[in-house]
């Protein structure tokens, strides 16, 4: 087998080069190349494990939750940015320093490179004329590949061998340029028809190689700009075109990179239908009711009149809605409209402040009936909201008081349990969110774990966000270090 030196080639792929083209270029297989690529990036994750290890004592418990936040939530790590500022400022300083005392001539070079880019920035026509340039050319090339690829069952064997040389260079002319999704579409259906697949190996096995270098390019452009097609849209109906461009055919040439993509855009398709459904039954309520429920909020709101205006409100509804088996009827109507009065102290808190707890709880019970406990946990849910958790303790505090009744007693102590948990999670997302030393980092921690061991609570039932995508929520214990125990 030929020799080949490894360290040059190693370079080479650090420096970025397309493993096709060094395969071209320097004649090396590209078995090879991919299998030097693999040992590269099991050294870099190496290096990278043992880099964060060796951090792990220098940091404090909560940098390293932070890390972990980040990573999950998708948020750019400033800490980490923060503290490769300084280095990377020495770094900068040290080479500039060295540029200088090598040569002038190529720090005169920089500066004419840096007033060119400035130049233009200062001209955005320039800009938009160079993209317009390069979306002719694009669509010149396709309209040459289709062309080309026309004729190709045809033609006799010499013949096919120069046409095919001729789609491979008008695929090299556009492999720099940025395609968007049909642009890329189009061009992988054409270098994917049947007659480019059933070349005869024995004549073609060179070209045919390269044809599959390309479809494989060629397909993880096609994604990518799905990819970003995608993640530039909220709008459903594009979402679902992007979605049908990600075929079986597709699904089954590259199932971890399209498979994955079209999973993320199903999960946010139903995270935009969620979000639109959620804020249709905000807007859907009348002022009349808002009233409502800013009285009880005031605690003082007139119980009889506002039963009235609650009962017209539900006959208003039935006449509006279309009548059939599955109309609700006025007392279904009524009750729905009392669950959605509970439901706005619960859920906009910032909107409706509570004055007088007990006031409220007691109106709110006489208003829209059920045990004492639904009118409990709506105004404690609201103090839990607008973070007044000393608050919400001492409601819960005041009804646990009242030893005649167990079931409310016993009601009341996971409502309280459920504050300590909103308490300390809001604490948790502070402390990760607010730059401080090391030692008022320590405290903090140690503040967080006893709270946790005092209230007996369970690390994976402290909420503190949500994921990037929004779906998943992330708990204190996805962020917790795992060899710290909570006794």
């Amino acid at each position: 087998m030929k020799q080949y030196n490894k360290e040059k080639i190693k370079k080479i792929i650090k420096y970025g080069f397309d493993l096709k083209l060094i395969s071209f270029e320097l004649d090396i297989p590209i078995e090879y190349l991919e299998k030097i690529k693999r040992e590269l990036e099991n050294e870099e994750t190496k290096k990278k494990t043992s880099k964060y290890s060796g951090k792990k004592e220098k940091f404090s418990k909560i940098e390293q939750m932070r890390r972990k936040y980040n990573a999950l939530t998708g948020n750019k790590d400033k800490s980490k940015s923060k503290t490769c500022s300084t280095k990377k400022n020495n770094e900068n300083k040290s080479t500039v320093i060295s540029t200088k005392n090598d040569s002038q001539n190529k720090s005169m070079t920089m500066s004419t490179k840096n007033n060119k880019a400035e130049t233009k920035r200062k001209n955005p026509n320039d800009e938009e004329q160079s993209l317009k340039q390069q979306n002719e050319l694009i669509e010149e090339a396709i309209r040459k590949l289709e062309e080309i690829i026309q004729t190709i069952p045809t033609l006799p064997k010499d013949e096919k061998n120069v046409k095919l040389i001729e789609i491979l260079t008008e695929l090299k002319k556009i492999e720099t340029f940025n395609l968007n999704v049909e642009q890329a579409e189009k061009v992988y259906y054409l270098i994917n028809i049947p007659e480019l697949h059933a070349l005869d190996r024995r004549y073609y096995r060179k070209i045919d190689y390269v044809f599959s270098i390309q479809r494989k390019i060629n397909l993880n452009k096609l994604l990518e700009n799905i990819q970003i097609a995608q993640a530039q849209t909220d709008d459903i109906e594009e979402l679902k075109m992007l979605q049908k461009r990600i075929t079986p055919q597709i699904l089954q040439k590259n199932q971890l990179v399209a498979s994955k993509l079209n999973s993320e855009i199903t999960n946010k398709i139903y995270r935009i239908q969620k979000e639109k459904l959620v804020q249709e039954f905000k807007n859907n309520i009348s002022e009349n009711i808002i009233e409502i429920v800013k009285d009880l909020a005031n605690g003082t709101v007139d119980i009889e009149k506002a039963n009235l205006i609650i009962d017209a409100e539900a006959k208003k509804r039935v006449k509006n809605r279309h009548q059939n088996k599955f109309t609700l009827t006025e007392e279904q109507e009524k009750k729905q409209i009392l669950v959605r009065i509970r439901q706005e102290i619960t859920g906009n808190a910032s909107k409706y402040k509570i004055i007088n707890p007990s006031e409220t709880i007691s109106q709110m019970q006489n208003l829209c009936g059920g045990g004492i406990e639904l009118a409990i946990k709506a105004v404690v849910e609201n103090f839990i909201q607008r973070k007044e958790f000393e608050t919400a303790e001492n409601i819960c505090n005041t009804y646990l008081m009242q030893r005649e009744n167990p079931q409310l007693r016993k009601f009341v102590i996971q409502l309280r349990k459920k504050v300590k948990y909103a308490e300390i999670g809001d604490l948790v997302l502070k402390v990760i969110n607010t730059d401080m030393g090391k030692d008022e980092e320590d405290k903090l921690y140690e503040q967080i774990k006893i709270g946790v061991q005092t209230a007996n609570l369970k690390l994976n039932e402290i909420s503190i966000g949500k994921s990037k995508d929004g779906l998943r929520t992330i708990y204190l214990s996805d962020i917790w270090d795992e060899t710290e125990q909570i006794r």
